[in-house]
């Protein structure tokens, strides 16, 4: 993980979601100030994208709930589509509920904030 402050419960998170919530490729969690959406300029909690075989994600700093939170949409959203083609036509709406990342962001908060004794972090 990089960027500052150090956050070692970010990290810990970040990694219990690494080996719960697989993704395809390594993620690489940074704080980014001033986080805006690179095509609208709009501020942003998080933003996750794939560069080559590496996936990142990038979180405005802010209180270590927020950033968790943020987090664990942004890891939603590389488990699933539109990152992986072959999904993409099933998930066409990333943030519906009822599609796989739907799925997938409600059984990763559901770990880390309903039953947070599964993760201890």
């Amino acid at each position: 993980m990089r960027g500052k402050p150090n956050l070692p419960r970010l990290a810990k998170a970040a990694a219990w979601l690494a080996e719960h919530y697989p993704t395809p490729y390594p993620v690489t969690v940074s704080l980014v100030k001033g986080l805006r959406d690179h095509h609208t300029g709009e501020p942003l909690w998080g933003s996750a994208y794939c560069k080559g075989k590496r996936m990142f994600i990038e979180l405005k700093p802010g209180s270590f709930a927020t950033m968790v939170e943020t987090l664990a949409h942004e890891w939603a959203h590389l488990v699933h589509a539109p990152y992986h083609r072959q999904e993409r036509r099933r998930d066409l709406r990333e943030h519906d509920p009822l599609t796989g990342w739907g799925n997938t962001y409600a059984s990763i908060y559901s770990d880390l904030f309903d039953h947070p004794e599964r993760c201890k972090i």
